[in-house]
């Protein structure tokens, strides 16, 4: 469909009806890249291509030239939303046609089943049979510390906490390994930033944050293809057991004295309408040991007292463990792991999140449904 062709369309299918079915209609489908699903073209996407504000490059973005370069190839989600004009892609703005899982080249099936949760943390801690590659990864990692479990283990994994499965993994990274993942990113610190408003086209806007003073980096290009990286990645993956087309690229975080992150969760129930799924689990790492402060406080986990909140304090080399969804419905947030990273009082906190989707998030996030581009 180049762009003559497409207006011609909309010009007939405007006025051969003008019933609200109409723009739903597929006219035809079409594969944008060899081996890929095919994508459905309505009256409704075309119409995008008479739409002064749907069918137009942004402004001081190069499009031309990028779209020569054959980025609207090699980078289609960002293109198509910047550069819809050049890129005749003006139909894809639309995230409903852009962003469909079923028209996405990804794994239809979830990668968390209800019971999934259960199924994984017992593994780790050897109340049921590991993967073969869990079992032979174990020997090489720390201690695992149970911090909180359900209430029919919690006593015999002696944990302090009876609530949601909250666990550490002393000696996960390596110094070398930290040492490279931040250095990578070293220069390219800013403040962090929350999610905003999504627009009619799918894009997020990227506010400051009046709850989080922390800085950010993420961990894309030489830190994402970065041997550390990608042996931290895979550790993960043998722990989880959740594929690694799944997860974000690492958002590297520093806190210096006096920054912190107030109570937050990590998922939201409208997630599940994103192709990517929502984030189920969070595995944080910690790069740094920090003298005083900054410590993961879950404030709903409490003691049997109810006056002592679990907290974590950062240990340089461990990473922490937690879901984010319920283990009989992974659609739903846990709320009992909302969490805060307390102030850093003395020192500089160096770590990482690494969240992980039910779904593949790699496709998606090619296709620039995911929420906001850099």
């Amino acid at each position: 469909w180049r762009r003559k062709s497409a207006e011609e369309g909309a010009e007939s299918s405007s006025s051969s009806s003008s019933s609200s079915d109409s723009s739903s209609s597929e006219l035809a489908r079409f594969r944008i890249f060899p081996n890929r699903p095919r994508y459905s073209l309505t009256a409704g996407g075309v119409r995008l291509f008479k739409d002064p504000q749907a069918c137009v490059d942004k402004a001081n973005m190069g499009c031309p030239g990028r779209a020569k370069r054959g980025e609207c190839s090699s980078s289609p989600g960002w293109m198509s939303v910047m550069c819809s004009r050049s890129c005749d892609a003006c139909h894809l703005r639309d995230p409903k046609t852009r962003c469909a899982r079923h028209a996405l080249n990804m794994k239809q099936a979830t990668a968390l089943k209800p019971g999934g949760v259960e199924t994984a943390y017992r593994r780790l801690v050897g109340l049921k049979e590991p993967s073969p590659e869990l079992r032979d990864l174990l020997p090489r990692l720390g201690a695992v510390t149970v911090h909180s479990a359900p209430p029919d283990v919690a006593e015999s994994l002696n944990a302090s906490f009876t609530g949601p499965w909250i666990v550490t993994i002393d000696d996960f990274i390596t110094p070398k390994e930290a040492h490279e993942i931040v250095g990578t990113v070293n220069r390219s610190f800013s403040r962090s930033t929350d999610q905003g408003a999504v627009d009619r086209f799918g894009e997020q806007q990227k506010v400051v944050s009046t709850g989080r003073t922390s800085e950010n980096a993420w961990c894309t290009l030489a830190c994402e293809s970065a041997k550390a990286t990608k042996d931290v990645t895979r550790k993960i993956e043998i722990v989880t057991g959740v594929p690694q087309a799944n997860y974000e690229s690492f958002q590297v975080l520093r806190y210096l004295p006096g920054q912190y992150y107030r109570s937050h969760h990590d998922m939201s129930g409208n997630d599940n309408n994103l192709a990517c799924g929502p984030r189920i689990y969070t595995f944080f790492l910690y790069f740094s040991d920090v003298t005083a402060g900054g410590e993961t406080e879950f404030n709903a986990v409490r003691d049997a007292s109810g006056k002592h909140t679990l907290k974590i304090k950062p240990k340089a080399g461990s990473a922490l463990w937690w879901p984010s969804v319920l283990d009989d419905d992974p659609t739903r947030q846990d709320g009992r792991t909302r969490h805060a990273a307390l102030a850093v009082k003395e020192g500089t906190k160096f770590a990482a999140n690494a969240w992980i989707h039910a779904f593949d998030y790699r496709e998606p996030n090619l296709w620039g449904c995911t929420g906001a581009f850099d």
